[in-house]
């Protein structure tokens, strides 16, 4: 087994700390040699952190700047805006699911019931 990492930083993502982790999950066959992806996992993550020591304010998280990701290849290009539709979709799942932090009662039940 394997894995490569792909770390996409979408337009936008910088100022935000969101960024997209891909990581390709590869088989290897022992008597070939052959190489072959047998899955891949999305992972969007919000990069944060405690202020340093001494700083003002009120000890809340801030962001930590991500470095900007260009694309340099046409499948990079393609990795990319996956990557940054998988981010925007999270997002959108965040906004929708953070109504009910207030009031977890409100939650749909499990199967749309």
């Amino acid at each position: 087994t394997g894995a490569n990492e792909a770390m996409l930083a979408p337009a936008g993502a910088r100022e935000t700390g969101l960024y997209q982790v891909r990581v390709d999950i590869g088989i290897i066959n022992l008597r070939s040699g052959r190489r072959s992806v047998s899955n891949d996992f999305h992972f969007t993550f919000l990069s944060r952190a405690p202020p340093p020591p001494g700083a003002r304010g009120d000890g809340s998280m801030h962001v930590v700047r991500v470095p900007a990701v260009m694309p340099s290849t046409y499948q990079e290009g393609m990795e990319w805006l996956s990557g940054r539709r998988r981010m925007l979709e999270s997002l959108r799942i965040a906004e929708e699911l953070g109504s009910y932090a207030a009031h977890p009662s409100a939650l749909p039940a499990p199967g749309g019931a």
